[in-house]
């Protein structure tokens, strides 16, 4: 969705007229942030959009992320050689980012308390699962996991019904 859609979008759901208030700016002006052609203006996050690619200056990002309480995250770079990987491979790895971060937690609390070189670690770990998270999502949305070999016998047999349907959700996610 586009700028001027995702406005339009918010206009159609929400009090015109309380949107204008709050965003310190006239009815009319919010319309013309919508549409397109003569009567367009550019809108605030378009401005925004190109401060950030002028200037490349995340501030600008964390400082809209803060205005929602949150934070910017940035997508990772592409993660060579997943193509073609097997899902349960890859939800394997980010199970062990997991636990390693875990890890971290309860060694934390089994000594009251966190060093500073805790918490960074605790930091980098907390990055690392979210790469490996984004890595996964983005090699499924472009269809490049392959469908998985069947399990080993480890997996009792009452829950492979269960695997085998998550397997699959995951799989026609993927398509």
């Amino acid at each position: 969705m586009d700028s001027r859609d995702l406005i339009r979008d918010l206009l159609d759901h929400g009090d015109v007229t309380d949107i204008a208030r709050q965003a310190h700016t006239s009815r009319s002006m919010l319309h013309k942030w919508h549409q397109r052609g003569d009567h367009a203006r550019t809108n605030p996050i378009e401005h925004l959009g190109g401060l950030y690619r002028a200037t490349g200056d995340r501030r600008l990002l964390d400082a809209l992320c803060a205005e929602a309480d949150g934070t910017f995250v940035p997508n990772p770079p592409p993660r060579p050689g997943l193509d073609g990987e097997n899902l349960s491979r890859a939800m394997a790895r980010f199970h062990r980012a997991y636990d390693e971060l875990d890890l971290l937690y309860a060694a934390g609390e089994e000594h009251d308390g966190f060093t500073a070189e805790q918490v960074a670690r605790a930091r980098e770990r907390v990055e690392h699962l979210k790469a490996t998270l984004e890595n996964l999502q983005r090699s499924l949305e472009a269809g490049r996991h392959r469908r998985p070999p069947k399990l080993p016998l480890l997996v009792p047999s009452l829950l492979w019904p269960i695997v085998c349907e998550w397997l699959e959700t995951m799989m026609a996610l993927a398509a």
